[in-house]
C-alpha cells in the first residue's frame, strides 16, 4: 500500500476512483467480466472482431499451437510474427531475409506458455487465456513501418482515455 502511495503521491481512492489509475485498480479489484478475457486473448478476439466488423481487417493467421514445435517455420511467408496469445508485450518479428534460429524461437516461446501473465499485473482475465502461440501476417506500411499502436480505455461504456503507441 506504501508503494502505491510513493507511486502516485497520494492514498488512492479504489472503491471510488476518480484518476485513471485508480479506475485500473478498481477494475482489477472489484469486476469480473468475461469479455476481458475474450479482448485480450490474440486468438478468439478474431471471432469477436469478425461478428462486429467482418474479418477483413484481421491479419492472416499462419499457425496456432500450444506446441511451438510444431511451427512449419518452411512454410511461412518471408515476413511474419510471433506472440503468444495469452500476454501482452513479447512479440518476436521475423523480416525478409532473416532466417530465425528455430532453437532460439522454441525456447522463447516454451518460457511464454510456462508464464502465467495475469498474476504479474494482477489482471485476473489473463489468467482466464489458454496460453498458445499465434503465428501470423507482419503488419507493416511502407511510410511508417509497423503500423501504431491505439489502445482504448472503455469505462461504463464511453471511452475514456486513448493510448497512442508509435515508433515500435
Amino acid at each position: 500500500k506504501l508503494y502505491t502511495y510513493n507511486r502516485l503521491g497520494y492514498w488512492p481512492q479504489i472503491k471510488n476512483p476518480r484518476t485513471f489509475n485508480e479506475k485500473l485498480q478498481h477494475r482489477k479489484l472489484y469486476t469480473d467480466n468475461e469479455l476481458f478475457s475474450i479482448v485480450e486473448d490474440k486468438w478468439r478476439v478474431r471471432e469477436y472482431v469478425e461478428q462486429r466488423v467482418g474479418n477483413d481487417i484481421l491479419p492472416e493467421v499462419y499457425h496456432v499451437t500450444e506446441d511451438p514445435k510444431t511451427i512449419p517455420f518452411e512454410e511461412l511467408p518471408d515476413e511474419y510474427v510471433i506472440k503468444p496469445t495469452h500476454m501482452s508485450g513479447p512479440i518476436i518479428f521475423v523480416d525478409e531475409y532473416e532466417s530465425p534460429d528455430r532453437g532460439s524461437v522454441i525456447q522463447s516461446c516454451r518460457e511464454w506458455l510456462d508464464t502465467t501473465y495475469g498474476e504479474m499485473k494482477e489482471e485476473y482475465w489473463y489468467g482466464e487465456i489458454p496460453p498458445r502461440i499465434i503465428v501470423e501476417e507482419k503488419l507493416e506500411d511502407e511510410t511508417h513501418g509497423i503500423p501504431p499502436d491505439f489502445k482504448f480505455f472503455v469505462f461504463h461504456g464511453d471511452v475514456e482515455y486513448i493510448e497512442f503507441d508509435g515508433d515500435r
